[in-house]
């Protein structure tokens, strides 16, 4: 600890490091660290500037009203002393709000309220949201974005599987959705916000859009997308409540198989590691997706059979 504090002393001495302090303007950041790497923003002026310094590979700020609200470091892969660097942000913001994330980085200040949003979040409402798709990279992985008006619509095509592949950049579409969150994590998903969204955790730490059921995507009439319309076999699925998986789910190869080749075969919903207290979910399950996975496994196991 007092080498600690003797190396925070040096840093405070010498003062070649500059930090931010909570509540201060766009300006000021960019007279301390220089234009953003990367910048995002709503209409009403909430968003978030990602900039870049010597010490700090990452300084992520989420401005409301031109006034940093959060902001997170991520020291540069050649600090030596973190704990000491961090210790300068603490001096200048006080430690009140500020915690380490499972990340390493060092995270100061307080996002908004639940009451402070003006973001309608789980009412049940189903809507439709038009305009052209685009395909694009967040955090390596391929999302398509459509904008209606001064909404943004966001969805992870690694969860619709197989079908993803139907989405393509240019297309005129209505995506459906249900503003609820399913219990099933293996459900598609989609994001719906008040801006464009410069990665995953931009998606994840915006208080100002909400996570939501996709139901369907069309474009000039066709299916791309439909929760209760299994597109492999061209069938209507059935409604079903079903129990809820939880923990750290493995399947063996046939499983994996069909997830790809025939995607509405489960008969359980995916819960995620921590036990909730939902017992069941409805989902939708293919029948003819069902036979096709059993008769998958059951050549595979005959296979494997030995002689």
């Amino acid at each position: 600890m007092k080498d600690c504090a003797l190396t925070l002393l040096a840093l405070l001495i010498s003062a070649p490091v500059t930090v931010g302090r909570i509540g201060d303007t766009s300006a000021q950041f960019k007279e301390r660290y220089g234009d953003p790497i990367a910048q995002s923003f709503d209409q009403e002026g909430h968003g978030v500037r990602i900039y870049r310094s010597p010490e700090f590979k990452e300084i992520r700020v989420t401005f409301t009203a031109d006034k940093s609200r959060v902001e997170r470091y991520t020291a540069a892969d050649g600090v030596d002393d973190k704990e000491a660097l961090f210790g300068l942000l603490r001096v200048e913001n006080g430690d009140e709000y500020s915690s380490v994330t499972t990340q390493g980085q060092l995270e100061i200040g307080l996002g908004e309220a639940a009451g402070e949003l003006k973001f309608v979040r789980g009412d049940g409402t189903t809507r439709t949201y038009s305009g052209r798709l685009e395909i694009t990279k967040k955090t390596n992985e391929d999302w398509a974005v459509l904008r209606d008006g001064t909404s943004v619509i966001e969805i992870a095509l690694i969860s619709l599987g197989a079908e993803a592949a139907r989405l393509q950049s240019g297309l005129e579409c209505e995506v459906t959705v249900l503003n609820r969150i399913s219990s099933d994590l293996g459900a598609p998903s989609v994001w719906v916000g008040k801006r464009d969204h410069i990665d995953y955790d931009d998606v994840m730490d915006d208080a100002y859009n909400d996570l939501q059921i996709l139901i369907s995507v069309q474009s000039d009439g066709k299916r791309l997308y439909d929760r209760s319309f299994c597109l492999v076999h061209q069938v209507a699925m059935e409604s079903r409540n079903v129990e809820i998986a939880y923990g750290m789910l493995g399947f063996p190869a046939a499983e994996r198989y069909c997830q790809d080749h025939f995607p509405h075969y489960r008969d359980f919903a995916v819960g995620g590691c921590m036990v909730g207290d939902e017992e069941t979910a409805q989902i939708y399950v293919c029948p003819a997706c069902v036979a096709a996975c059993d008769a998958y496994t059951r050549a595979l196991l005959d296979t494997q059979k030995p002689n």
